[in-house]
């Protein structure tokens, strides 16, 4: 699987309205002034690290997750999360592209460079983007599955597991200690299958119906 640091990259650089914004902040003036930026499309191949005014938000949250995100501890990485709030709902806000794919970039890439669980990152996007609370668990759900295809199956789905139990006690108050049980030795399947249902269902009952 490509690394996550090269699959961000790419995912952001291969756009050329992003490559465009990045390639004239950093080539000289000289450089930048002969080139037909008009001209530039997009390659196949895979490419060989702020904030700055005339770069596109996915652009420097790109680079700026790459430069910062490895050095973090998880409480110094969700305050990051929330000063970079305004370049998140910028992206979100973007009518040149699904803002859910660039969201699940980022968001990858904020799991596998970092200690940061799960759950953790959900309540950060939870705070910092306008999506209504059901495109922030579908973009929850999207990493949860890479993650377990790359090999992180245990502890992402533990991670899933104390998400859920956090939606449900937010939703439907304290929950008796053998469903709590069942939710931690559940399968990725059936927490996925459970997490689906919280936002529709009128009780527990209905959430966890055969």
């Amino acid at each position: 699987m490509q690394p996550a640091h090269d699959r961000l990259f790419h995912f952001t650089f291969r756009q050329t309205m992003h490559a465009v914004s990045w390639l004239q902040k950093v080539l000289p003036a000289a450089i930048t002034e002969a080139i037909d930026w008009s001209s530039l499309t997009a390659a196949n191949q895979r490419f060989p690290g702020l904030r700055a005014r005339d770069m596109t938000p996915l652009a420097t949250l790109t680079l700026l997750c790459l430069r910062f995100v490895r050095t973090f501890e998880p409480r110094e990485l969700l305050a990051a999360i929330d000063r970079w709030g305004d370049l998140l709902r910028s992206i979100e806000a973007d009518p040149t592209q699904p803002a859910g794919d660039a969201i699940d970039a980022i968001g990858w890439y904020l799991l596998d460079a970092s200690e940061l669980a799960p759950e953790d990152l959900q309540v950060a996007f939870s705070k910092n983007l306008n999506q209504p609370q059901s495109a922030i668990m579908t973009t929850a759900q999207r990493i949860h599955s890479e993650a377990l295809t790359a090999g992180h199956t245990a502890g992402l789905v533990a991670g899933q597991a104390r998400l859920l139990l956090r939606q449900l006690e937010r939703r439907f108050g304290p929950l008796p200690a053998d469903l709590t049980a069942r939710v931690r030795s559940a399968t990725p399947t059936e927490i996925d299958r459970w997490g689906d249902r919280i936002l529709d269902a009128s009780d527990l009952a209905a959430v966890f119906a055969n």
